[in-house]
């Protein structure tokens, strides 16, 4: 399957499997389902309440965990560092790995402190709890402050986008600054 990559270092299947809004037995038999069509990508994310799911096919596969592309995010009510931190630990116990592929803030919140986010959101990746950081759901303005005036070093920004939602704008300037645009019900 191709796999498209950016400078940070990102190197990501074109094709993933999104697991919201699957739970339980049914989400786990989707995913070891789908490994074993070849998908190399699995979605999941703290508010979809399936990461234990998720974690049981991938023990249940006979795929090796590093062929596996995992993608998790934190939910906006956490993204104060203390919270961020012990939401990426409950993330990887449920998961059942040391390392996620891709860690995203899953929204932004009305009420944070954004450098503080960002900071601890880069400190998780360089303490090697994800490979790689990204951003969902962050309209451009944000993406822009978040990039442009934090710095960050994001790999990707994850949006919905498909024929009767398109995000141009956002993909414009993902590509101008090397992040990959990852399109939810595409």
């Amino acid at each position: 399957m191709q796999r498209l990559t950016t400078r940070n270092g990102l190197a990501l299947p074109a094709i993933g499997l999104g697991t919201w809004p699957m739970t339980g037995s049914e989400c786990t038999q989707a995913v070891r389902q789908a490994l074993e069509l070849g998908y190399r990508h699995i979605d999941t994310a703290t508010a979809y309440d399936n990461e234990a799911a998720v974690g049981q096919a991938l023990r249940e596969s006979d795929v090796p965990r590093e062929q596996i592309h995992l993608t998790t995010k934190v939910w906006w009510d956490r993204l104060a560092p203390k919270a961020m931190r012990q939401s990426l630990e409950d993330s990887l116990r449920a998961l059942g790995t040391e390392q996620v592929d891709l860690f995203h803030i899953h929204w932004p919140s009305q009420d944070w402190d954004l450098a503080r986010s960002i900071e601890t959101l880069v400190a998780l990746r360089d303490e090697g709890k994800a490979r790689s950081i990204g951003v969902a759901n962050f309209p451009l303005g944000l993406l822009r402050q978040v990039v442009e005036t934090l710095g960050a070093p994001l790999s990707a920004i994850q949006v919905e986008y498909h024929v009767l939602l398109g995000q141009q704008p956002l993909l414009d300037y993902a590509r101008r600054h090397d992040l990959l645009l990852t399109a939810y019900t595409p």
